[in-house]
């Protein structure tokens, strides 16, 4: 009888840990995408370009890399080598959605036009008039962000 606890317990114990460490697969799953009807993030523009040539550059299907389950694109071979080397450093901020829509517990699509760099961060926004509320007050909204996009990112934005 005492094997049999033995067991029992060593069985429940076992799921547990089995059941802990999904839980915490599934708790530190990567940060969701922002992509449209072909898996393309910022709608196939250059993530690389905005940090190199300062500017929102389409891409080309010539020079594409999946990172976190989405298509990026890039202009040219070099700009997909950058990102592939580092590519947490030229994703976008917020899986790619509108980093003032974040800030309102929201997932909004994005204009590749509008947008801004802060550090070492690229900032995407909904459109050129929601970049300018983003920018009265730059510095506050991120902090917003940063705390929010934890408790947001994995909730689909259409149950937002």
């Amino acid at each position: 009888m005492k094997r049999a606890v033995q067991s029992v317990v060593a069985i429940a114990i076992a799921v547990a840990l089995v059941s802990w460490v999904l839980i915490g697969t599934q708790d530190s799953a990567e940060t969701a995408m922002n992509t449209n009807d072909a898996n393309l993030v910022i709608h196939g523009y250059d993530a690389v370009a905005y940090f190199t040539e300062g500017r929102p550059v389409e891409g080309s299907a010539d020079f594409q890399s999946i990172y976190r389950d989405a298509l990026f694109q890039f202009a040219s071979a070099e700009h997909k080598a950058l990102f592939d080397a580092d590519p947490d450093k030229y994703a976008p901020a917020y899986g790619g959605y509108c980093a003032y829509g974040v800030t309102q517990k929201q997932k909004f699509d994005i204009d590749p036009n509008a947008w801004e760099i802060v550090g070492d961060r690229l900032f995407l926004q909904l459109d050129p008039g929601t970049r300018l509320i983003w920018l009265e007050n730059r510095d506050g909204h991120i902090a917003t962000a940063d705390t929010l996009w934890p408790e947001i990112k994995r909730i689909p934005a259409e149950d937002l």
